[in-house]
């Protein structure tokens, strides 16, 4: 048995808004793994999902860049401990280099990029350790992506004010589609998709989101077969909180997203998108 600590707790009741026995109780079913945890109280009705963002509680702030044609997009997430460090100069002054020194080498992989060399020869790793030894504290970058597309396809970009909540999306075939390629990306910052479609979602979480449906309604009373139906109806609301096609446009929530592309995209759909959130 993996040993319950009240930080452990803690974590736990910030995460689900949980009481803190439960939490205790949960952890202790599961062993004190934390993901197992979540589900034991989602399954008791005492918890709602936690979302990657409950799960990253950090500081720091995000950088986008696209090349000159627009045919490139480059994203990355720098966090610190503190927001204090994420709101120094010096801090925003690395992110816009890492941001330049990302966009020429044009890469998504996180490990290829630290081991890039600058023009003083250190590594992007060096820089990054070096200013954390200045700074005091401990700086990472967490993520990189680099997002291509043909000069047919539009790609769209979205920084938040507080430069903590990244988007870039790609239109296939939606060229000169600025102002829905905005109103997009604006909509996936608010709304927090995961994914463009149902298709997308991946077996094993739907199938994990079923299974805590279906326990609710059993601890709630319900026969089985009932049970089965009432899953059928709330994984509609599971599917609007997860597809971005299936989601109500955040500026008319009367309308969704996939019926927003295909009365105004003039033939595009979209293709991709990445978001990076930090806090």
């Amino acid at each position: 048995m993996a040993q319950i600590t009240t930080a452990l707790i803690q974590e736990l009741r910030m995460k689900t808004n949980a009481g803190m026995m439960d939490c205790k109780k949960a952890l202790e079913a599961s062993n004190g793994n934390m993901e197992e945890a979540i589900d034991v109280l989602r399954k008791k009705g005492i918890a709602k999902a936690a979302t990657r963002s409950d799960r990253e509680a950090k500081e720091g702030v995000i950088r986008i860049k696209l090349n000159a044609t627009k045919t490139e997009a480059y994203m990355l997430q720098l966090t610190s401990e503190t927001d204090f460090v994420s709101r120094n100069d010096k801090f925003h002054a690395l992110a816009d280099e890492l941001i330049e020194l990302l966009s020429q080498a044009k890469t998504s992989s996180l490990d290829d990029f630290l081991k890039e060399k600058t023009k003083s020869t250190k590594t992007v790793q060096d820089l990054v350790d070096e200013f954390s030894g200045v700074i005091g504290e401990k700086i990472n970058l967490a993520k990189v992506v680099t997002t291509k597309a043909t000069d047919k396809d539009l790609i769209g970009s979205y920084i938040h004010s507080n430069n903590k909540i990244g988007v870039v999306l790609v239109l296939e075939n939606g060229k000169g589609q600025d102002e829905l390629g905005k109103d997009l990306c604006m909509h996936i910052a608010a709304s927090k998709p995961t994914c463009i479609n149902v298709n997308e979602i991946p077996m094993d979480d739907l199938a994990r989101e079923k299974d805590i449906l279906k326990t609710q309604a059993i601890n709630e009373g319900k026969p089985e077969a009932m049970a089965e139906k009432i899953v059928e109806g709330k994984i509609r609301k599971y599917y609007e909180e997860v597809c971005l096609l299936e989601q109500n446009f955040v500026k008319d929530p009367s309308v969704k997203i996939k019926d927003l592309v295909a009365t105004t995209g003039k033939g595009s759909s979209i293709a991709s998108f990445v978001r990076f959130n930090i806090g």
